[in-house]
């Protein structure tokens, strides 16, 4: 099984909100025709709590002591398939007839 992106509805006016992190955003940025909106993950890929993504901006003291800020990713954990709040998810049958 495969999962697809998509948009999620907004909760106040009901418009699609587009994914603003890295790892979501492949094929989105480019120009059409190249733009890629398709984009699928291997069910085995996410665990079934879920997975949380944390972006944030880390300062290392360099060799010579010079202070870089640098931006970080990290995978952990989510909370759980039961507290998505996603009550439309369902399956489809795609295979030709």
């Amino acid at each position: 099984m495969r999962l697809q992106r998509a948009a999620v509805p907004h909760p106040v006016g009901g418009h699609a909100v587009r994914p603003r992190t890295e790892p979501l955003r492949p094929g989105l940025d480019l120009a059409p025709p190249a733009r890629t909106l398709a984009y699928y993950l291997n069910e085995e890929e996410v665990p079934q709590s879920g997975t949380r993504l944390t972006v944030s901006y880390n300062r290392t003291p360099g060799r010579d002591g010079q202070v870089a800020v640098r931006l970080g990713a990290r995978r952990g954990a989510g909370r759980g398939e039961a507290s998505s709040g996603l009550a439309f998810d369902h399956l489809v049958d795609t295979s030709p007839r």
